[in-house]
């Protein structure tokens, strides 16, 4: 195959002559994926604009130079990536692949949704649905596009660390109501119920962000590296023969679902102060 080829030549560049067709013919195929990216949301090229942007740049400078072993590890580097791309996505066939969320398959790949992930995806405003969702259109054939899964993390690590600072602030809030009420001590039953709301939505506020710091720390080296081969072998070990990738989107609702439903329990107060909620959100 041709990609095995170009990694071959990779390997082994001394003595091969790169000759100014074929760079050029790396030009234009980086230059038909840029445009790809700019006019599809659904392109298959390999590579993100930043990145043909950077390669484009790396030839013009080729072009400028001497061809010898430098410049053919280039070019077949490059290469190889493209023709395994192609290889992927059937390039030349009856049925190639022209949209990354399409499968090749004509049965529909996705999984069924499980009557624990209709049950409990609720609980979390249904959040759940929506990571599965995006997935699902990452995740193709076991087979994962970089740019994007890229998009699709960065989004996640933002909504993570927007709900840092108001979990931060609910967790001091909290902590105050409480060492209050435990020096004053009364027996009514508003009080009991307002301290087990504070503690509710302490619990809540201290899940989303712990998980929301795993979840970040994790996922941020992952997009940092760039490996795409990474990514595919992290979704293929997540994917679940009869659940899919229903887990990894269950973690991935919490910290939303959790900074949610922290908010709720405070209100059973009668006294509480409408004006910090409302500065709480405006923060959001």
């Amino acid at each position: 195959m041709d990609w095995q080829f170009w990694s071959h030549i990779e390997m082994f560049p001394d003595a091969r002559n790169i000759s100014r067709n074929l760079v050029d013919r790396l030009a234009n195929t980086l230059s038909y994926g840029w445009n790809d990216l700019m006019t599809s949301e659904t392109s298959t090229t390999p590579y993100n604009a930043d990145k043909i942007a950077e390669l484009s740049r790396l030839i013009d400078i080729m072009k400028r130079g001497t061809a010898d072993e430098h410049h053919a590890i280039i070019v077949a580097r490059n290469m190889a990536t493209l023709c395994k791309e192609r290889f992927y996505n059937y390039h030349g066939q009856p049925s190639a692949r022209l949209n990354r969320d399409e499968s090749m398959s004509e049965e529909n790949i996705h999984h069924p949704r499980s009557l624990i992930f209709l049950a409990l995806s609720p609980l979390l405003f249904w959040m759940p649905d929506i990571y599965l969702a995006e997935l699902e259109r990452v995740w193709v054939d076991d087979t994962v596009n970089y740019t994007p899964w890229n998009k699709f993390m960065n989004k996640l690590i933002r909504d993570w660390k927007s709900s840092e600072m108001p979990a931060i602030v609910l967790l001091v809030v909290n902590a105050g109501s409480l060492a209050v009420q435990n020096i004053y001590v009364t027996e009514t039953t508003t009080d009991s119920v307002s301290t087990v709301a504070y503690y509710a939505s302490t619990m809540f506020s201290l899940t989303s962000y712990v998980v929301g710091q795993i979840l970040t720390r994790q996922y941020h080296t992952m997009v940092e590296q760039e490996d795409v081969t990474a990514v595919a072998i992290y979704l293929k070990g997540k994917s679940d023969l009869y659940y899919g990738l229903e887990y990894p989107a269950f973690a991935y609702s919490i910290p939303a679902g959790c900074f949610i439903w922290r908010y709720h329990p405070l209100t059973l107060h009668p006294s509480m102060n409408t004006g910090i909620l409302t500065w709480l959100f405006l923060a959001y």
